[in-house]
């Protein structure tokens, strides 16, 4: 990041501080998966498209290193692949990172949620914590290579406790999570 030229502020507890849990992204950047890297905990895996590992130098390390891809053309094969994660997670204790847009904004604005990381909550009882990016588009837009060096920021939101979730209330809990980006997007990083 530093080399890009953009300053990386964390706001919020320290994400080292957190985990196990499942921490979400918002998805407006290629600079989101670098400073995601960068804040990122030990013990986490992320999940990411089949077609990341055709991305030059990026996508050889990211599978070299044991991060899940998910075919998500074939629904099937992707509960396939969640039912796997989720016995690896529960059994060495580890962190999940997972964009829930499923793919990068082109325009910045924050997309609609698909439902899988509420079944990986419901399988695993691990909270939800919202990671929000602030900057991110302004600093390198969608899926552009055009870069503007400033300023991002990188807000935890409060752990949302999911023990309660249920497969009857999954539409619920992608709408009440969204909900918190949106909120927390339109307000503007938080300061202290």
């Amino acid at each position: 990041m530093s080399i890009l030229g953009v300053r990386l502020n964390q706001i919020g507890v320290p994400l080292a501080k957190l985990g196990p849990a499942i921490f979400l992204i918002n998805h407006s950047s290629n600079l989101d998966t670098l400073a995601v890297i960068g804040c990122c905990p030990i013990g986490s895996t992320a999940i990411g498209k089949k077609e990341v590992i055709f991305i030059p130098f990026f996508g050889q390390a990211y599978f070299l290193s044991g991060h899940l891809r998910i075919d998500r053309s074939n629904r099937n094969a992707t509960i396939k692949d969640l039912d796997r994660l989720t016995k690896f997670v529960i059994k060495h204790s580890l962190s999940i990172w997972i964009a829930p847009e499923g793919t990068r904004s082109t325009s910045g604005v924050l997309g609609p949620f698909k439902k899988g990381f509420v079944h990986l909550a419901i399988q695993t009882r691990l909270p939800v914590i919202p990671v929000i990016l602030h900057g991110a588009f302004k600093r390198m837009p969608g899926k552009s290579l055009r870069l503007s060096p400033g300023e991002m920021y990188l807000e935890t939101l409060k752990p949302i406790e999911t023990s309660h979730w249920s497969a009857t209330t999954v539409d619920d809990h992608v709408c009440d999570v969204r909900n918190r980006y949106l909120v927390a997007l339109s307000g503007g990083p938080v300061v202290h």
